[in-house]
């Protein structure tokens, strides 16, 4: 009895012990976990698990026994690192985080890219990065061509492999193809035009150097205001220095204008006439001229002239007269005006009742004149007049005292003899009339009937 009931007892225990296994290993088997799935653009990044390697590389799947937060790095030679969070999932059960196709991007590399001469053009994998010197912060990793290329110089290219973490200085040196020209010119100080673009001025020595000129044949032209152009052809070797010397320019034929006052002067140059001011006297080769002008009435005008290559000088001659000028009025008008015996002309009346308007007598040597003037019915008048070269003198105005003149022979009743007088009027009745007694005009009237002789005077 005893054995059956330890029998029985145990028999119990077992049962029990195994029904809690079977929910031991019941709840075993419904733990939660969480589950990585990596994939990345390129494939084999290594994998760094809160900064341990984990031993498979991309493309990988993997459990994470616990829910809480890590951190994950991708890593692959050439390119940048990637970095990924796993958050904390805490009471969500089994979690699956999947981040697709990482991308992963090449590590860049500073390049920076010099040239010998500087500001030469650069082309890098076909894009044109501008003149050197050129700075990149960062170029891909890899294999690349950079062409270079500066006038007068030859093209280059350069192939280059960056490696990450690099820092690279790329300094290439062009070799020239130019050639360089001295240039001397006669007269100095020309233009000077190389294929039809001007370079320059030659300075007081003639001499013009012009660098970084092509190799081959060119065309020089040369120019100077007063010249004509002058051509000329000149071969360049690279990397030598030509010496062109042009032959002296041809001097442009210049003028000279000839302008005086007074005008209508004749004009002379070096002893020959040309003609008459103003005048312009052309096709004058570069060099002095005497010009001399002369005009009568007045003093020779002399000067020495340079003329200038294609150019007109004028040259201006202010004449001084050898004479002076006397004006005189007349009281009355229209008298007739004699210097020095010699009639000069008539005043004419001006505005003004009784006098004429200044009369100009020209020509008048320097010396003392004598100005008379007259006119019919008038006692003559005449002033000595001081004349100076060049000036004018005004004579102070000079009147006329009329003249006493008969115009019958009249004889009366009772007078012994006839009288010389002037008839005033005569009215058939009685007769005006005025004789001259001595210095003094006497007047009176006559009865016609009483007058036995009344002659005119002729």
């Amino acid at each position: 009895m005893n054995r059956l009931i330890t029998y029985s007892v145990l028999l119990i225990a077992s049962c029990l012990m195994v029904t809690s296994c079977d929910q031991a290993s019941e709840k075993k088997e419904k733990k939660s976990y969480v589950k990585l799935i990596l994939r990345t653009n390129p494939k084999g990044a290594k994998v760094y698990f809160d900064g341990k390697l984990l031993t498979e590389t991309t493309p990988l799947e993997t459990v994470i026994k616990d829910h809480y937060e890590h951190m994950v790095e991708l890593r692959a030679d050439g390119y940048d690192s990637k970095w990924l969070r796993v958050r904390n999932s805490h009471g969500e059960g089994t979690v699956e985080h999947d981040f697709g196709e990482i991308k992963l991007y090449k590590t860049k590399v500073p390049l920076i890219i010099k040239s010998k001469p500087s500001g030469a053009f650069v082309n890098l994998d076909g894009d044109d990065l501008g003149k050197t010197p050129i700075y990149l912060k960062g170029v891909s990793p890899g294999k690349h061509s950079a062409v270079f290329s500066f006038a007068g110089h030859a093209k280059m290219t350069r192939k280059i492999d960056l490696e990450p973490g690099d820092l690279l200085l790329l300094n290439v040196s062009l070799a020239s193809i130019t050639g360089s020209l001295t240039v001397m010119t006669s007269p100095a100080n020309a233009d000077v035009f190389l294929d039809g673009n001007r370079k320059g001025t030659s300075n007081a020595n003639g001499r013009l150097v012009i660098h970084d000129v092509d190799e081959g044949r060119h065309e020089l032209k040369v120019v100077k205001a007063g010249y004509y152009d002058l051509k000329h052809t000149v071969s360049v070797q690279a990397n030598e220095n030509v010496l062109a010397t042009i032959p002296g320019l041809h001097a442009l034929p210049g003028s000279i204008k000839v302008v005086s006052e007074p005008g209508g002067g004749k004009v002379y140059r070096d002893g020959l006439l040309m003609g008459e001011t103003p005048m312009v006297l052309k096709g004058l080769a570069a060099k002095e001229y005497t010009i001399k002008v002369e005009l009568p009435g007045y003093n020779v005008g002399r000067k020495v002239v340079t003329v200038i290559p294609g150019m007109t000088k004028q040259v201006d001659f202010t004449l001084d007269s050898i004479y002076g000028v006397a004006s005189v009025v007349t009281k009355p008008s229209e008298c007739f005006v004699i210097v020095d015996g010699v009639k000069r002309g008539q005043t004419v009346a001006s505005d003004a009742p009784g006098i004429s308007k200044p009369f100009a007598i020209t020509q008048l040597k320097q010396g003392v004149h004598t100005v008379m003037i007259e006119k019919a019915g008038y006692q003559s008048a005449s002033k000595q007049v001081l004349i100076n070269i060049g000036k004018e003198t005004r004579v102070p105005p000079i009147e006329l005292t009329k003249l006493w003149l008969p115009t019958h022979e009249i004889k009366a009743r009772g007078e012994m003899r006839s009288r010389r007088v002037k008839v005033l009027k005569d009215d058939g009745r009685n007769v005006d009339i005025e004789y001259k007694k001595g210095i003094e005009i006497i007047r009176y009237q006559e009865k016609k009937s009483n007058i036995i002789l009344m002659r005119e005077i002729k």
